[in-house]
Order: C-alpha cells, then sequence, then structure tokens
C-alpha cells in the first residue's frame, strides 16, 4: 500500500493512511544505491482525485520507507498523467547547515550524533559498529555532506537509511549464497571489468608512521601472467595499527581480497525475463544493497565475491526490476550529487 502526507506531518504520525492511499499509480520505482542514492519515481493517473495531493514538498510511504517530493511533472500531451520524483527522508538532512564542526579522537557515532545540529537530534537517530576513532572537520556543509564525509574519513562503511534511523555499518549486507556463473552472451544481462584500480604491491602504513620492515605486502600470484610485466604500487594507511605485527596482519588481508579487476554485472530483469537462462538468475530478486554475490565469467577469467551496488525495485509487482553488482566506486563522495540535491532545495525554496 502506497500513501501520500501532507508536508507537515511529522515522526510517529505515518502510521496511518494520511491523505490517503494512491490507488490509481500507473508505475512506482524505489531505486537504492550502495552509500548513494535512495529515490522513488513513479506516475500516476491525473483524473484521479488524489492527484491534486501529489505536490512538492508532501511525503509518500511506499515499501515501509517515507520519501517527500521534489519534483513534478504534469504532461500536457493528452496522456494525463503526472509524474513524481521524491527523495528519501534522509535527505532531509540537506537542508539544514552546519557552520563548523569539529570531533577529535572519535567514533562514528560520535561524529554522526555532531552532524545532527538544531533539531535533528530528536527527529533521527544514528548509531554505528565501528569502534575506530578519527578526527574529522566540518564547515560550511549540510548534515548530508557531513555523513558521506565520515564515511570518507574513516575509508570504512555502508550507509543504512530507515527512515528517520541512520546507521553507518561495517557491513549492511550478507552472504546471500548467489552464484552467478557467465561464459555467454544472454539478452538483459551485461558484464564489465575495469581494470583502471589494478594494485599488485601494497606500501602499508600504520598509526604514526608505522611501517613494514620489508616495506611491501604483494598480492596473491602477482606475478602471474594475469598481471602486467611492472609492478603496479598503492599506499594503503591502517590507521588502527599501532604496531608492525598488526599492520603486517590487515595490510596481507586486505591484499588478499583485491582483485585483480573492477568487475559490475549490470541485470535487466525484464530483458532477461523473456529468455530460457531466467530460471538462473531469478533468485537476484530476494538480494538487498550490499548483499554479496559470487560471480564467475570464463571469457574475462573472472571469479570474485562482489557486493549489490545498487537496485531498482517496481513497487507494484515487489520485484527488482534492475539489479547492479561490483565493487563499490572508489569515492564515496563522488556518487553524491550534491550539485542536484542542492537545486531540488533552489527550486523547492522558490515555491515557499
Amino acid at each position: 500500500m502506497i500513501c501520500i502526507y501532507d508536508k507537515k506531518t511529522t515522526k510517529g504520525n505515518f502510521d496511518n493512511n494520511g491523505l490517503g492511499v494512491l490507488s490509481e499509480l500507473i508505475s512506482c520505482y524505489i531505486t537504492e544505491e550502495l552509500n548513494g542514492d535512495y529515490s522513488l519515481e513513479l506516475e500516476y493517473s491525473a483524473n484521479s482525485k488524489k492527484a491534486k495531493h501529489l505536490e512538492e514538498w508532501n511525503i509518500i510511504k511506499a515499501d515501509n520507507q517515507l520519501f517527500r517530493i521534489y519534483k513534478v511533472e504534469k504532461n500536457s500531451d493528452g496522456k494525463n498523467i503526472i509524474k513524481v520524483w521524491a527523495k528519501h527522508i534522509f535527505y532531509d538532512l540537506a537542508y539544514y547547515f552546519i557552520e563548523d564542526m569539529k570531533a577529535e579522537n572519535c567514533s562514528v557515532k560520535t561524529a554522526l550524533q555532531k552532524s545532527l545540529v538544531g533539531d535533528l537530534i530528536v527527529i533521527y537517530t544514528v548509531d554505528s559498529d565501528i569502534i575506530t576513532a578519527n578526527s574529522i572537520s566540518i564547515i560550511e556543509k549540510n548534515p548530508v555532506e557531513a555523513i558521506f564525509s565520515i564515511i570518507n574519513i574513516w575509508g570504512i562503511g555502508e550507509l543504512k537509511r530507515d527512515n528517520f534511523d541512520i546507521k553507518i555499518l561495517n557491513s549492511i549486507g550478507k552472504d546471500a549464497g548467489v552464484l552467478i556463473a557467465q561464459g555467454k552472451n544472454i539478452s538483459g544481462l551485461k558484464f564489465n571489468s575495469d581494470t583502471t584500480s589494478v594494485v599488485t604491491k601494497l606500501y602499508p602504513v600504520g598509526k604514526n608512521g608505522v611501517k613494514l620492515t620489508e616495506k611491501y605486502i604483494s598480492v596473491p600470484n602477482w606475478n602471474s601472467e594475469s598481471y602486467p610485466p611492472f609492478p603496479i604500487i598503492k599506499k594503503v594507511e591502517f590507521k588502527e595499527a599501532e604496531d608492525e605485527v598488526t599492520l603486517r596482519a590487515l595490510a596481507t588481508e586486505s591484499a588478499n581480497v583485491i582483485g585483480l579487476s573492477k568487475v559490475s554485472i549490470d541485470i535487466d530483469f525484464i530483458e532477461l525475463s523473456k529468455t530460457k537462462e531466467y530460471e538462473n538468475y531469478k533468485h537476484l530478486q530476494t538480494v538487498n544493497v550490499g548483499d554479496f554475490v559470487i560471480v564467475r565469467h570464463k571469457d574475462f577469467n573472472i571469479d570474485v565475491k562482489v557486493p549489490v551496488l545498487k537496485i531498482k525495485k517496481d513497487i507494484l509487482t515487489c520485484v527488482n526490476s534492475k539489479v547492479e553488482l561490483g565493487q563499490p566506486k572508489n569515492s564515496i563522495l563522488s556518487q553524491l550529487d550534491m550539485v542536484d540535491i542542492k537545486t531540488s532545495i533552489d527550486e523547492l525554496g522558490n515555491k515557499v
């Protein structure tokens, strides 16, 4: 059931149908991306009595999550369709402003709490299972930018958004026990391999500049024919490593999980459903963002475990229409289109 609520509806008052149930939906999709976008798009009959409630700022509840409308498009081409775009209620944080916030030698949870300026501390709850201490300074940014900066600075963490509950966890997913084995082209299934981030040796540095006697840690099979004929070295900091033994253990663990190339798989279930191979992949309908899936492709010489990066879910049929798998992008902040968010804020502000 998908409901629409007045823009002034506050936390704790969404356990009803609000302004009404949106019963004449043409389409409704929710897109969630690991440490990235979380949004809703829908199409609705303009002739419906409830269409009048689909206006900027109002809130939509779909799949038990809240989304605030930031854009409405009404067609005048005779189709009588209203298109609506909405951001997860998490992005309400983008409307607030942090002048100057500093947190020294603190946990992720403390940094999150300090990012909740004004009355946000009573609206949102934050938590984290990451205990590593670090320091952060946020100047003239909004809390959404601050939260993504926390992930970037700590260098670990995945964002879990559940309405007004925000968590940064070591991992938000699980091992889905799903294997994708591919040896030929199938409509709706696209494999990509990218070697721009290949590393064959790590130069680890610990707390207070601790280094290894041997200096480098090589990745497994670094001298195999799969790698280029020259070393590719990357400096990696392990701030929690206070001694050489700990540093070596952490660096070795990291070296063991570094792949030769970045792998991504785009799955279009609409196209895939038209093929006889669909039965082999329909179990991906049950995965969530952050879950891990094993991918094997003999042509690309790929055998890796990768997370679910992005899901586009059809809310009307309760199935995933598109799933993207692969290693997360290099920059957490690059996934956050703050220009788009700011434009949305400006557009809404002009209508107040």
